[in-house]
């Protein structure tokens, strides 16, 4: 089954800031939907609002009142009569690297270690041992693997590159676009990496579509050409599919040694994967296999060479063959296990304040501690009687404790509009110059000490976690660094 789903905002003419925010949200609500990140909302096509929806929207337009923008998302939700047979790997779990001469390097010890996918340069995924290990006791095909040299301090679990050594094909163009723009636009790129046009904007369809429903046709007129943009899953011809449980494509001209390649797996290794809890289901999207071109669609397979998968075989050798050097140095290294105790942080956090006493706040006072929150971790309570707020790096702002509330309500309000079912079991305690966020997981009891997690402002998701309240302190004050 294919569900579209329309996000939108409407755009009043000539008034204030203030007055367009307020129309946009006054007609989103007049539909019955959800106000999401201020003015934008979502609309299923398939839902009876799209009539109403449709109909006030023609009479702004036409009135010259109001535009719309918007992005028409089309997925395949997976049933018993659609099986999906691949699916495209992503993440929004973040992972932060250094490359010296061509070795990826990593902090292994920042990285949140219940997650074992992440997403890092070039949007290429990056994986846990235990997502190796998995892939080699069940033999799944197609897939080498390089080692991510860890430069962090303490002992942690190790990280890899996934190489997919077979492309999955180049894909099938979405019916609606018309290739006559790959000649002088953004997707103009030398013809060994052309690949199927899923993503796209309402000017580059064709002048005749054969529309699947009559919404469609009644939602993309309401859209001026360049403000309406097509996100559609991914098609491939079943010819092309190689015979292995993984596969790469590629993303616009190489540069270099550095290569862009998605990542796609079988429904056989999506299946032994979820089971032993190495991806979940936000970290798959199904695509769609067929075995005939659609009217109007060229075959884009079979015509020249396809790019080179992250690393040939011959540069596979090679890169191996370095970290086999690099890998014999790392096991002679004993790392410590991360274990601070919160006193050695508090003490390094009174030496800061000494030497830097511009950047922390007094302590808090008795009849302040006596209002806090009682969520607020005791061993937290411990550093704000040395500090109540301050700057302790570069990346890290802590909040006083008068301004903690506020802080708290602009931070959930705004995780709620990007995710509605955003749990309420972080207390934001922090914040970085470039808008992430630090939170404390309050789930566990006694409430003495805590993880603590940062949050990406982009994702919403934890991009480095500490295990306890002392080692993200320890961290801040020594030489942590987002790199």
């Amino acid at each position: 089954m294919i569900k579209e789903e329309l996000t939108f905002r409407i755009e009043r003419f000539e008034c204030s800031e203030n007055e367009k925010y307020a129309f946009s949200k006054e007609f989103i609500r007049s539909l019955g939907l959800r106000v999401e990140s201020g003015v934008w909302s979502t609309l299923n096509l398939s839902s009876p609002v799209s009539n109403d929806f449709i109909t006030k929207s023609e009479e702004l337009i036409t009135n010259g009142i109001a535009k719309l923008i918007g992005i028409l998302k089309q997925t395949i939700v997976e049933d018993e009569e659609d099986k999906v047979e691949w699916y495209k790997l992503i993440s929004k779990n973040e992972f932060y690297f250094e490359s010296v001469n061509e070795i990826i390097t990593c902090k292994a010890d920042r990285i949140p270690q219940n997650i074992h996918l992440a997403s890092g340069f070039y949007y290429n995924q990056f994986v846990s041992e235990e997502f190796i290990k998995t892939v080699q006791e069940y033999d799944l095909k197609g897939l080498e693997w390089v080692w991510i040299k860890d430069i962090g301090r303490y002992k942690s679990k190790q990280w890899y590159l996934p190489v997919a050594m077979e492309a999955i094909g180049r894909g099938i163009d979405h019916p609606w676009w018309d290739p006559i723009n790959i000649r002088g636009s953004h997707m103009l790129r030398p013809q060994q990496y052309r690949h199927g046009i899923w993503e796209f904007y309402k000017k580059e369809m064709h002048e005749f579509i054969r529309f699947d429903n009559s919404n469609q046709k009644g939602v993309l007129s309401l859209f001026n050409p360049k403000e309406l943009e097509i996100r559609s899953y991914e098609r491939f011809l079943s010819k092309f599919i190689p015979d292995a449980d993984f596969a790469y494509i590629w993303r616009g001209k190489d540069q270099g040694w550095a290569r862009w390649r998605g990542l796609y797996i079988s429904k056989k290794a999506k299946d032994i994967l979820l089971k032993h809890k190495l991806i979940s289901q936000r970290d798959i999207e199904p695509i769609q296999i067929l075995t005939e071109v659609p009217e109007g669609c060229d075959i884009l397979d079979g015509k020249e060479d396809v790019p080179l998968p992250f690393y040939n075989l011959l540069e596979l050798q090679e890169i191996k063959q370095k970290l086999a050097v690099e890998w014999n140095e790392y096991s002679l290294k004993s790392k410590p296990i991360k274990v601070i105790q919160i006193m050695d942080s508090i003490k390094l956090l009174r030496v800061s304040k000494k030497t830097r006493s511009e950047d922390f706040n007094k302590a808090i006072t008795k009849s302040e501690i006596e209002t806090l929150n009682a969520l607020i971790p005791g061993y937290w309570i411990d550093v704000l009687k040395v500090s109540n707020g301050g700057f302790l790096n570069s990346e890290c702002t802590y909040v006083n404790t008068r301004d903690l509330v506020e802080f708290n309500i602009e931070t959930q309000k705004y995780l709620m509009n990007v995710n509605d079912d955003y749990p309420l079991t972080h207390l934001h305690f922090a914040h970085s110059p470039d808008g992430d966020w630090y939170s404390f997981d309050i789930r566990q009891t006694p409430m003495q000490d805590c993880i603590v997690h940062r949050i990406s402002h982009e994702t919403c998701h934890p991009i480095e976690t500490w295990e306890s309240i002392s080692a993200f302190l320890n961290d801040m004050l020594t030489d942590y660094d987002i790199e």
